[in-house]
């Protein structure tokens, strides 16, 4: 903004503040009219300080309340040494054209608005501007506030940050904005969980993650708390989960409701509120914004700025993607959005501004959904594949090569996570609601919920043709995470896991599950009742051997040797194409398997 600024008017003192369609504060006792003696003008310019309004000032208006002037503590002693008695009107020294600001301009706007009127201003040059007046479209004036408070508000890093819920969402962003600057406060209602984030023991892993938010919390720039108090932030963005119910496949809103209420109890003027967590469309206005109002007594766009801007980024990558990829956001109004944007451009310099919380939500259940139905095409040439004894992976390589116009991922034994596995569900809701058929968000979904019992049935049919039925089958699974790459912890909707409740389905007891994760911890994975091994002692007389993630680590692994320690004849479930099936062959005994047939 220091564009905006001439260079000669570093003391001028600015009164201005953001308003809504009413008055924020009571000013009418700065209001005078144009008959008042300057003796009275002076009475009321004492009397603001003991009131806490603005000082210096009174307010000259018409009977309908609309400015014609002002007045201020500097004219009066001009006027008194130009020999002016104290009984006179105040018309007569009253300045008739102040600096006014209209209403509903961005605090931007307003400080650019500011310099424009001071830049024309002949009043300029004898006698430095000590406020400026924001007023209504009918020249009702609404505030007045001081400049350095306007410039301080400029920056938004000087505000105070609550993120609502610290799960992966929320505790992410927390560490970024703590990055750029922000003091930031974590809420959640688990009061164990707050011990141990204030200790900077992180319940996941996230590249990057524990290490800047134990800087963070020694800094003094985080602190976490599992109760919210007044006045103490001015900011919340709303990072709580929304699951869907398994029978209904309906949204969940309950953790978002009590987030709402928690917020609106102490939701004050001029705060905003962002909703970050993937809801159906229609939740922020319909849901949130009615539980804030009730529960704050304010009015939405009005008193508090209410926004959507969704979490899109991708576990493993979420520090560095939440600076690169462009953020959304929509608001209950044009302001609210701009209120929005200006802490959203501190994190990623490119902002998507839409016209309205609706078209926001609908874009992160877009993104979600299409990259599910894309997973989905891709699984179901696998399953056609594998019928016609072709190699899926060869076929759709090729397909892609050279041809722009339709990338098509490769198959994977199962689209795994929180959001992908929730989201198609999310928009199923919404198309429902709307008399628009969900089938093709519902069927991709099905297929990719299919590909781990396809798994499993290949694993089954392997051991039946091999060995007799009373025979106990060790199995080795490499990757119980929902994915390998980018890293995460997370076993949310794994397909690992879901292979090996299959397999437990079919033959309860007759396996021996071990298993390994370049990622997840030895006690997370043994607390699911499976053996953590590391690779040599995991192919070692191993029945088979199942890859189910793509962490980049496997393709490193001396795999030829190791398969050579297992039992033959030994089956190499490979899931994420890490080895040339003509190679594993090689190796007497062993059979390859991935999608699309035995090769």
């Amino acid at each position: 903004m220091s564009n905006f600024i001439p260079k000669d008017y570093w003391n001028v003192l600015i009164v201005l503040f953001e308003v809504g369609a009413s008055m924020k504060k009571n000013i009418k006792p700065l209001f005078i009219n144009a008959q008042v003696s300057i003796k009275e003008a002076m009475q009321t310019i004492t009397e603001a300080a003991h009131r806490r309004l603005p000082v210096g000032i009174a307010l000259v208006v018409n009977e309908n309340q609309q400015l014609i002037g002002t007045v201020t503590d500097g004219d009066i002693r001009k006027a008194l040494v130009r020999g002016v008695g104290m009984d006179e009107p105040v018309n007569r020294i009253m300045a008739t054209n102040p600096i006014t600001v209209p209403e509903n301009l961005s605090i931007d706007d307003m400080i650019k608005t500011v310099f424009e009127k001071v830049e024309r201003s002949q009043r300029i040059r004898d006698y430095k501007v000590n406020q400026v007046i924001i007023t209504n479209n009918k020249n009702q004036v609404t505030d007045v506030l001081d400049f350095y408070e306007l410039w301080f508000k400029q920056d938004v890093r000087y505000k105070k940050i609550c993120i609502v819920g610290t799960g992966h969402v929320g505790l992410t962003l927390t560490v970024v904005l703590a990055e750029l600057g922000y003091q930031v406060v974590g809420f959640d209602i688990n009061k164990e969980l707050v011990r141990k984030l204030n200790k900077g023991e992180v319940s996941f892993y996230e590249k990057g993650l524990e290490p800047l938010l134990k800087f963070h919390l020694k800094e003094g720039n985080i602190k976490f708390i599992s109760a919210l108090k007044d006045n103490l932030v001015d900011i919340y963005v709303i990072c709580v989960g929304t699951p869907v119910d398994e029978p209904t496949r309906k949204s969940i809103l309950s953790h978002i409701e009590k987030a709402a209420e928690d917020v609106g109890k102490i939701l004050k003027k001029e705060d905003l509120v962002i909703l970050r967590s993937t809801v159906t469309v229609g939740t922020t206005r319909n849901v949130v914004m009615p539980i804030l109002e009730e529960k704050s007594g304010l009015k939405a766009g009005v008193d508090f700025y209410l926004a959507f801007a969704p979490e899109r980024v991708v576990e493993g990558n979420a520090l560095e993607e939440m600076k690169e990829i462009p953020q959304i956001v929509g608001g209950i109004n044009k302001k609210s959005a701009q209120e929005a944007s200006r802490v959203l451009q501190t994190i990623c310099p490119s902002v998507v501004m839409l016209d309205n919380l609706e078209e926001a939500e609908l874009i992160k259940l877009i993104n979600n959904t299409y990259r599910d139905h894309s997973f989905a095409f891709s699984n179901k040439i696998a399953l056609l594949c594998g019928q016609l004894k072709l190699d899926a992976v060869k076929i759709l390589k090729a397909a892609g090569e050279g041809y722009p116009r339709n990338p098509i991922p490769l198959p994977s034994p199962g689209v795994g996570g929180y959001c992908l596995t929730k989201d198609p569900y999310l928009m199923a809701e919404v198309a429902e609601k709307h008399k628009v058929d969900p089938d093709i968000f519902i069927h991709s979904r099905k297929i990719n919920t299919s590909m781990p019992r396809f798994v499993a049935s290949q694993v089954l049919s392997f051991i039946e043709k091999n060995f007799p039925q009373e025979q106990l089958i060790k199995i080795y699974c490499l990757g119980l995470a929902f994915k390998g790459y980018p890293e995460t912890s997370d076993m949310r909707g794994s397909p690992a896991l879901d292979v090996i409740k299959h397999l437990h389905l079919n033959f309860n007891g007759r396996f021996l599950i071990s298993g390994y994760d370049a990622v997840v911890k030895k006690e997370n994975i043994e607390r699911l009742g499976i053996n953590y091994l590391s690779y040599r002692e995991g192919f070692k007389d191993v029945h088979c051997v199942l890859i189910m993630n793509n962490h980049p680590d496997f393709a490193k692994m001396d795999v030829f040797t190791l398969l050579e320690t297992m039992k033959k004849p030994g089956l190499l479930f490979d899931g994420w194409h890490f080895f040339s099936p003509q190679e594993i062959k090689k190796i007497k005994g062993v059979v390859y398997q991935g999608l699309g047939g035995f090769h």
